[in-house]
């Protein structure tokens, strides 16, 4: 929790010294090649900017089959069921140096069953992540850039596992509990590319390895990810304010996949409002496939959220 205070503090500092310098600074988002990046939730940007991001969203099952791994169970099946997400999150960004900024980054998901089934098999967890890292420039023309970035991960997860707690009970564990709290640290480090085409079109990429605990206790384990997208901004060229993006992603992180060895697949949009070069407000939707803990089956997600971003210098 001390962490948690510090990034507070830090994070009500900082507003304060913003507050005095917000009328002498502009900032400006992301650009290459007259091209301004739409700034993207589930994807990080290689750039240097001071800013503070702030995602919320929401999301649920769109298909859900629970087979339950315990006899006794057996009569719930065919019983209707979802799993509701919540996604809470905050990024503070200090540009350094041209070449080099730090971040702090606070995450808060929750997975919820909304019915008997749906909560019998995935009970109700959170995750707590806290994340410091630092962003380094490592190569830059006219139209692209590369960058590295070297991070730390906390994560806190919280988990209600009443499907567990019933096998436990049947198979006679000695000491049987309903609720599991497991903390994990990871290290990760990551390259991140940017390519402005032309003042229209924009592409991006990253590809991150993280290395350190899982959500089972005493294993550790490599976690990777992998994602790309373009985005399109209309409003250089065509004086409309609206810009698009999407972005396919691969990863393995315990914060989205609660599960060991397990892989999920993520596909997301954005239509953000882009006729502020400091301020950036859009809608987020995405689709996920995930696994899940006693199901066969990996479900889809349907995802919805709002996001803003404000960029100091």
């Amino acid at each position: 929790m001390s962490r948690l205070y510090a990034f507070w503090l830090l994070f009500i500092i900082s507003m304060g010294s913003f507050a005095v310098n917000a009328q002498e600074v502009q900032g400006q988002k992301p650009t290459l090649n007259d091209h301004t990046f739409i700034p993207l939730s589930y994807l990080n940007s290689s750039f240097n900017n001071t800013a503070l991001t702030m995602p919320l969203g929401v999301g649920t099952t769109a298909n859900f089959n629970f087979e339950p791994s315990v006899p006794e169970l057996d009569s719930l099946l065919g019983l209707d069921g979802e799993v509701l997400f919540a996604i809470l999150g905050l990024k503070y960004t200090q540009k350094v140096q041209d070449w080099i900024s730090f971040y702090l980054k606070l995450n808060l998901s929750a997975r919820l069953g909304t019915d008997v089934e749906s909560l019998l098999s995935q009970g109700f967890n959170t995750v707590i992540s806290f994340e410091v890292g630092s962003m380094i420039k490592l190569y830059q023309t006219k139209k692209t850039r590369l960058a590295l970035s070297v991070e730390v991960q906390n994560y806190d997860g919280n988990f209600v596992d009443i499907s567990g707690f019933v096998r436990d009970v049947v198979d006679g564990a000695p000491d049987p509990k309903i609720i599991r709290r497991i903390p994990a640290l990871t290290t990760s480090a990551g390259l991140h590319f940017a390519w402005g085409i032309n003042d229209l079109f924009g592409v991006r990429g990253e590809g991150t390895y993280a290395y350190g605990e899982t959500f089972t206790r005493g294993r550790s384990d490599g976690f990777y990810t992998i994602k790309g997208g373009v985005d399109v901004d209309f409003n250089k060229r065509f004086e409309v304010p609206l810009g698009v993006a999407l972005t396919y992603a691969l990863t393995t992180e315990p914060e989205i996949v609660y599960v060991d060895n397990e892989t999920a697949r993520m596909f997301f949009w954005k239509l953000a409002y882009t006729g502020r070069q400091d301020f950036d407000i859009g809608i987020e939707g995405g689709t996920m496939i995930i696994p899940f803990e006693n199901l066969t089956t990996k479900p889809t997600v349907n995802l919805f959220s709002i996001t803003m971003n404000y960029f100091f210098n």
